[in-house]
């Protein structure tokens, strides 16, 4: 895959992916990176979608 640019020009190669994937399958954070939220545990809410997939009215 070719590299991609980040909105703030940072260039990002699939090597950089690859390691930030190998940290979090470690239950890491990759160098860098901060929480900036907290977690939320389950699914969010979808606005606008019924229980059965059909938009409400």
């Amino acid at each position: 895959m070719a590299d991609i640019t980040a909105i703030d020009g940072t260039r990002v190669t699939d090597e950089m992916i690859d390691t930030w994937c190998d940290a979090l399958d470690r239950d890491e954070w990759p160098d860098g990176w901060q929480n900036v939220g907290d977690v939320v545990e389950g699914m969010p809410e979808m606005r606008g979608v019924t229980d059965h997939g059909r938009p409400s009215q």
